[in-house]
């Protein structure tokens, strides 16, 4: 089974001493967000997990126990690191983009360019003046690509999807999607830049992708689960034009516990902090300014990384119940929970082509 840390969190920045605790016990404990009274007993052990997936705006933290994470995975790994070409007044909780991209090479160099991949993700319009349109997409997006060439040889790109809980935030922000009839031609001009460095940009979710002939390739992409762990994963759902291509995995984080801040976040409810990421900052840092203070949410550090944010000043209140030692990601048992063990078949070795 392949391990998602985490679609709902950034573990990597926050959680990585809880992350390794998981893995030295051999498992985890994770609740289903749609029916809270059901937990599922997730093994770790080198028996039941093929491969582990981590998403993150910031491996920092990861990279500093990079040798426990070595001798503590109970199989290959790779990460998705997010490199979006938005502001504090979006991403109000993340260092500078430069930063980030020397964080990039720093984590490339490290585990190989194959092992790292540059999510493009959620692409929006809007903001303070209009500021993010298709231009500075293009533009940005060509500077990165540019700064990380030979760190990676895969791009995954989103459009925004407005949740009905992000919805009037977005509103309030001045931003939207990019319209249905403009996707394409943004997707194919964005996977051009990426190929002259170097770069297979696709993704999935989306008919504009298929469109623009960027489909095949999912966020947990079969083929790189291959690669990377020679274990043969199935594609999620190949036929819609527009569904999602990601192999299925288990997920372990929890939701409403990330301080990264980013205002068209799905998975925390309350994401925009108060007094931090209020002006149009700019999105680099190659040159410009961070705008309201440091751009990191408020320069505290939050238990499980730096960065992060105490509560107290508008982060996620599940980061109060945060306990490195705990088996569940700031939670834990309630009376009437029912732990269940999740099944997690094996998966089988990947037949690799010869050239």
């Amino acid at each position: 089974m392949i391990i998602s840390a985490s679609r709902r969190t950034d573990i990597p920045r926050f959680f990585m001493d809880w992350m390794l605790n998981r893995l030295k016990e051999g498992y985890a404990l994770v609740r289903n967000p749609m029916c809270r009274t059901q937990v599922s007993r997730v093994a770790l052990g080198a028996g039941a997990v093929d491969c582990l997936a981590f998403w993150t705006k910031d491996p920092t933290p990861l990279l500093a126990q990079a040798a426990r994470l070595e001798s503590a995975a109970p199989a290959p790994y790779f990460v998705q690191f997010t490199l979006n070409a938005y502001g504090a007044d979006v991403e109000a909780g993340l260092p500078r983009k430069a930063e980030l991209v020397e964080t990039f090479r720093e984590l490339a160099r490290l585990l190989g360019p194959e092992r790292v991949v540059w999510r493009y993700s959620p692409i929006l319009l809007g903001g303070s003046g209009g500021r993010y349109t298709e231009g500075h997409h293009l533009r940005y997006f060509e500077t990165f690509a540019r700064k990380l060439e030979g760190s990676t040889r895969a791009c995954r790109l989103s459009f925004l999807d407005v949740y009905p809980k992000i919805a009037p935030r977005m509103r309030a922000l001045g931003l939207f999607g990019v319209p249905e009839g403009r996707k394409a031609a943004l997707a194919l001009r964005l996977a051009e830049i990426g190929a002259a460095h170097g770069m297979e940009v696709g993704g999935c979710g989306d008919a504009a992708l298929a469109q623009a002939g960027l489909a095949g390739a999912g966020c947990i992409d079969a083929a790189l689960v291959a690669r990377v762990a020679g274990v043969d994963a199935r594609a999620g759902s190949p036929a819609a034009p527009g569904a999602c291509r990601c192999a299925p995995s288990v997920d372990i984080g929890t939701y409403d516990t990330c301080a990264n801040g980013c205002v068209y976040c799905y998975a925390n409810p309350g994401a925009r902090r108060e007094g931090v990421g209020r002006g149009p900052a700019s999105p680099d840092g190659y040159p410009g300014k961070r705008g309201d203070g440091d751009g990191r949410a408020g320069g505290c550090a939050a238990p499980g990384g730096p960065g992060a944010v105490q509560t107290g000043d508008g982060a996620p209140w599940r980061l109060a119940r945060y306990d490195p030692t705990a088996p569940m990601l700031c939670d834990a048992l309630r009376p009437g929970d029912v732990v269940t063990e999740r099944a997690m078949p094996p998966l089988p070795k990947a037949t690799l082509p010869l050239f």
